[in-house]
């Protein structure tokens, strides 16, 4: 009994002494992360991890309850020869880069970024570098100079206003309506431009339907010019020909409101209008859930259309 004792106990102090050992060292990462640097770089930044053997990575986004944005990089089979590293990175969008044991295994790289950014990684035999890319800056388009304001009125009863720009910027125009005791006005604005110093802002027209014209810096990079109008709507036709915006404004021998007008507005030739009511016969189209029929609708709407 003592023989058979004595031999499990030497099989135990074997087993815990030499083979148990031997296994936990193979569970050990074998590869230190000897070096980190970090390099600053016109079109972002640089960060290189110097390994002692071959290691696995991934590499993805994180954001914390804070609104934080990181990327974070796991190493593995890996482990810090040191303790937890932080390292300052004097960047916009980079606050700072963190360098842990994440676990047994595993070293994980955190770098907290100021917004969310593009990144690249590249393996390299024993390195991995990560690649932070800058945002690429807006390339705002230069403004336009307005050099000054021509008023000419061709007969009969025409208005055309040349606007000598140095360059060609974008525009848009729209009328606003009249309320109370502001008459309705032609507003085109002109971005991205600008006035410069002892530019004419104001001056009188002498046409039937326009009483004065103002040019203001709307805003930063808007330039606004405004006609008054002495009826709510006037024929008329904008162009840009050799940095020249040109307006050309039509008479209309017919009163305000006048049916004349709207075909002048939209350069027809108008001789007759069909009114087509759509559906009608045996398609009644839509039918609403009283029994309705979308073509006694537009029938109706068509004839009110008619006497109109």
């Amino acid at each position: 009994m003592q023989r058979f004792l004595g031999t499990v106990s030497l099989f135990f102090f074997f087993f815990y002494g030499i083979c148990i050992p031997n296994v936990y060292s193979r569970t050990l990462p074998k590869v230190a992360i000897k070096k980190i640097r970090v390099y600053s770089l016109p079109t972002g930044i640089k960060i290189k991890l110097n390994t002692t053997g071959k290691f696995f990575y991934k590499s993805f986004i994180l954001s914390s309850r804070k609104s934080e944005k990181y990327i974070v990089v796991d190493i593995w089979p890996a482990y810090l020869p040191q303790v937890r590293k932080t390292i300052s990175v004097r960047h916009p969008q980079v606050k700072k880069i963190k360098i842990s044991q994440f676990n047994r295994k595993t070293v994980r790289v955190a770098i907290q970024l100021t917004k969310k950014l593009a990144y690249n990684t590249k393996k390299w035999k024993n390195n991995l570098t990560l690649f932070i890319h800058s945002p690429k800056p807006l390339k705002r388009k230069k403004k336009t100079c307005i050099l000054g304001v021509k008023v000419s009125y061709p007969p009969p009863q025409g208005l055309k206003i040349i606007i000598n720009t140095r360059g060609k910027p974008h525009f848009k125009d729209f009328i606003l309506p009249g309320f109370k005791k502001l008459s309705p006005r032609l507003v085109i604005d002109l971005w991205p431009a600008y006035l410069p110093k002892g530019f004419m802002k104001k001056a009188n027209i002498k046409h039937p339907f326009v009483s004065q014209l103002r040019v203001a810096q709307f805003n930063k990079q808007t330039v606004r010019i405004v006609l008054s109008l002495k009826i709510s709507r006037i024929p008329y036709k904008i162009s840009f020909q050799e940095n020249r915006l040109i307006l050309n404004a039509f008479s209309a021998t017919a009163s305000e409101g006048s049916s004349a007008i709207l075909p002048s507005i939209l350069g027809l030739k108008i001789k007759k209008v069909v009114i087509d009511p759509g559906h009608g016969g045996r398609d009644p189209g839509a039918i609403g859930y009283k029994g309705l029929k979308e073509k006694d609708i537009t029938l109706k709407l068509a004839y009110l259309l008619k006497k109109k």
